[in-house]
C-alpha cells in the first residue's frame, strides 16, 4: 500500500489483504505477539530499519500517506486476527471513506489467514471491485 499511495501513480487499485496501515500505533508497537512469539516492536524495528521514532514510522505508514486523490482500495481483514490489528483496517477504510476514496472493507471471522471458501469469496470480490474500478 505504501508504495501505491506514495510512489507509483501508475498503480490503478489496490488490494490490501491483512495488511498494516498504521505503523506509528504504538499500543500495537509496544505489545508481544504469542503467535510470532515475539514483540511486535522487534517486527516492525527489522522493516522500518529502526525502533520507535514517530516519524519514520509515519513515513512508512498508508494511513498517513492517503488523500482525497488516493488509489481507491479493498481491504481483507480477519476480525479474530492476532497478527495485523482488525481496527487497522476499519481506521484505514473509515479515512479513505470521509475523503471520498473509493473503498471497501470485507471481515471474515478468521484469524490472520483465510480457508479455502473465504479465499474465493474474497478473491471474486477483489475481481469484481477491480473491474468497476477500472472501467
Amino acid at each position: 500500500m505504501i508504495y501505491a499511495f506514495t510512489r507509483n501513480p501508475e498503480i490503478k487499485c489496490i488490494g490490501n489483504i491483512f495488511g498494516p496501515s498504521n505503523l506509528r500505533d504504538w499500543d500495537w508497537y509496544s505489545s508481544f505477539n504469542i503467535f510470532l512469539n515475539r514483540k511486535i516492536s522487534d517486527v516492525l524495528t527489522e522493516y522500518v530499519g529502526k525502533p520507535w521514532d514517530t516519524i519514520a514510522y509515519r513515513e512508512v505508514s498508508p494511513f498517513w500517506k492517503i488523500d482525497s486523490k488516493s488509489t481507491p482500495t479493498i481491504t481483507f481483514h480477519g476480525s479474530l486476527d492476532p497478527i495485523v490489528p482488525v481496527y487497522q483496517s476499519r481506521y484505514l477504510h473509515g479515512k479513505l471513506q470521509i475523503l471520498g476514496v473509493k473503498n471497501e472493507l470485507h471481515e471474515y471471522p478468521t484469524f490472520h489467514g483465510f480457508d479455502q471458501g473465504q479465499t474465493d469469496d474474497a478473491m471474486r470480490k477483489m475481481i469484481d471491485f477491480m473491474k468497476r474500478t477500472l472501467n
